[in-house]
C-alpha cells in the first residue's frame, strides 16, 4: 500500500475517534479510550517509524495464537461485565429482606392501631342489625296474630282411600 493512502487511512481513523472523543465529552462521560486511541492514530498518520512499530504489534497481537489469547481476554472482560449484575442481584435480595421486614412490622402496627377502630364498626353494626331485627320481629307479629271470630275449614277427608295429585 503507498504510504499517502497508508497515511489517509491512519488520519481517518483518527478524525473518527475524535468524533467519539467529542461525543463521550458533550455527555460529560470521561472517554479515556477513544481519546488514547485518537492519539496514536494521530502519531501513527504524522510519523512514519510510529506508524511502523503500531502495525508490526497489531500485526504480531492478530495473528496465529495471540488471536486466541486476545478472543480469551475479551472474553473475561465481557464476563466481569456481568459483575456489578450479579452484585446488584444479591443486594436487591438483601432489601427484598429488610423491605419484608419492614413490611411485617407496619403490618402489626397497623392491626394495634385499628383493633379499637375495628370494635366500634362491630358494635355499631350490632346495634343497628338489633334495631332491624326488632323491628321485623314487631312486623311478623303483627302478620301472624290470630283473627277474632275467624272459623278454621276442616280438613277433607281422605275415607275412599284414594291418592289425591294436585
Amino acid at each position: 500500500m503507498d504510504s499517502w493512502k497508508t497515511t489517509a487511512l491512519w488520519l481517518l481513523a483518527a478524525a473518527g475517534l475524535a468524533l467519539m472523543t467529542l461525543s463521550g465529552l458533550a455527555a460529560h462521560g470521561l472517554p479515556f479510550i477513544p481519546a488514547l486511541l485518537c492519539v496514536i492514530a494521530a502519531a501513527c498518520a504524522l510519523h512514519a517509524p510510529t506508524r511502523g512499530q503500531v502495525m508490526d504489534k497489531l500485526l504480531r497481537a492478530f495473528s496465529g495464537s495471540a488471536v486466541r489469547s486476545v478472543l480469551i481476554v475479551v472474553g473475561a472482560l465481557m464476563l466481569i461485565q456481568l459483575l456489578p449484575l450479579e452484585m446488584a442481584l444479591l443486594l436487591a435480595g438483601d432489601v427484598l429482606v429488610y423491605l419484608e421486614a419492614v413490611m411485617a412490622i407496619s403490618l402489626l402496627a397497623a392491626g394495634t392501631r385499628l383493633r379499637p377502630m375495628r370494635a366500634a364498626i362491630v358494635a355499631r353494626a350490632a346495634e343497628v342489625m338489633t334495631r332491624l331485627t326488632a323491628r321485623r320481629r314487631d312486623a311478623v307479629r303483627a302478620i301472624r296474630a290470630p283473627r277474632p271470630g275467624g272459623r278454621r275449614r276442616p280438613a277433607p277427608d281422605d275415607s275412599d282411600g284414594a291418592w289425591a295429585f294436585a
